[in-house]
Formats: structure tokens, sequence, C-alpha cells
């Protein structure tokens, strides 16, 4: 009986489609990792929105510090009780420093800080001076306002951890976590979780501070 096998030309073929499918797939796959890891990353916001406003409901009305003594965050461990002291809400799934991290790596900051000129941000400033604002004091009908944002950190060493002083406050400085580093997702004061690019976000000034 004669053996029916792969001539060697019919093997390249095969290999040749196989690379060919796979160049076409692999970027498609990668941005549906990247699309699951936004949408996990915006569930995170929504549900430190959730805490944020019960925190709000029980102590007058104000939104917590970015800091009490200028060496460690305040807010996020203010939400943690409200948040079922899940840290790992705390943490996108896209922040680029993420790996070998312990628990407690937070990736979000709140809207505040050193602010440069500003002082009518939502989480006040370090040290609160000035002290954080009343939810009653936010405008939405001149614009909505950013309450907490992505600030993943600059480098392995300087990156956010719940309790810790860096990257505890946005600083006016937006994030590129998401979409190739194009922009990141922003917990607003309407309560929605939005998406924006890094330049519009800076072309923004209402995004930061309340319309006065």
């Amino acid at each position: 009986m004669k053996k029916i096998g792969f001539t060697l030309v019919e093997m390249l073929t095969v290999i040749a489609i196989i690379a060919i499918l796979a160049a076409v797939l692999l970027p498609s796959l990668s941005a549906s990792r990247e699309r699951g890891r936004m949408a996990y990353c915006a569930n995170n916001l929504s549900q430190l929105g959730k805490a944020l406003m019960m925190y709000i409901d029980d102590n007058d009305d104000r939104f917590p510090p970015v800091s009490r003594d200028g060496s460690a965050s305040a807010w996020d461990l203010e939400l943690l009780p409200y948040a079922g002291f899940a840290t790992n809400l705390f943490l996108c799934p896209s922040d680029p420093y993420k790996s070998g991290s312990s628990s407690g790596k937070r990736s979000y900051a709140a809207n505040g800080g050193v602010g440069y000129s500003a002082t009518n941000m939502p989480f006040g400033g370090n040290q609160q001076k000035p002290p954080p604002l009343r939810m009653s004091d936010l405008d939405y009908s001149r614009s909505d306002i950013i309450l907490i944002g992505e600030r993943p950190g600059d480098s392995n060493t300087a990156i956010g951890i719940v309790g810790g002083y860096t990257c505890s406050g946005m600083d006016q400085i937006p994030g590129h976590t998401h979409r190739g580093g194009i922009g990141a997702n922003y917990l607003m004061g309407s309560m929605a979780v939005v998406f924006y690019e890094t330049n519009k976000v800076n072309n923004n000034a209402n995004l930061w501070n309340v319309h006065q």
C-alpha cells in the first residue's frame, strides 16, 4: 500500500496560512482583552463611587481629604469600610505596574492634591489645605467634574499603594492607561464612569475644578 503524507511544499503552505491567520486574529484578540480590562476598571470606579456616596452621606455631605498629614493617603482608607475592605477595587487590570505588586496596590487617585493654582477641587489639597468640598458645591448645570481617575504611577518605584501618599491625589495630571495609552477612565460627579483622552482632559479645566 502506498503511504500518503505531506510534501515539504504542502507543510510550508499550511505553516504560512497559520501565520497569516495569527497575524490577522491576534490584534483583534488583544483589543478584546483591553476592552474587557477597561470594563473591569470602569466597574471598579463605579463601586468606589457607591462607597464614596455612602461616606458623604455619613460625613455632612463632605468629601474625604486626599491626605491629612502629607505622609499618607486618606481618601482611600476612608472609603475602604464602605467598600467592604476590598482593596482589589483600587487596582486597574491595565495598570502597567501591577505585576509583582501587593494586594494593596492602588491605580486610582482622587481629584485633589497639589492642584497648583486650583483651590476648588472636590477632595481638597494635601494636608486639607484647602479643605475638601461638599457634594452640594458641585454644579452640574455648568459642567461635570472628575472625582476619581486613573493615576497608576510614574515607574515601578513611584506607584500608588492604598494608604500611601505617592499618587494619592491626581494633581491635575490626566491618566493614559487604556487604548494604547491615549486616555483613562474617570468617575465623574454625576457618578457616571467615562473614558477621556489625555489631551481632552488637559484642555477642559472644568473637568478638574468646580466652575466659579
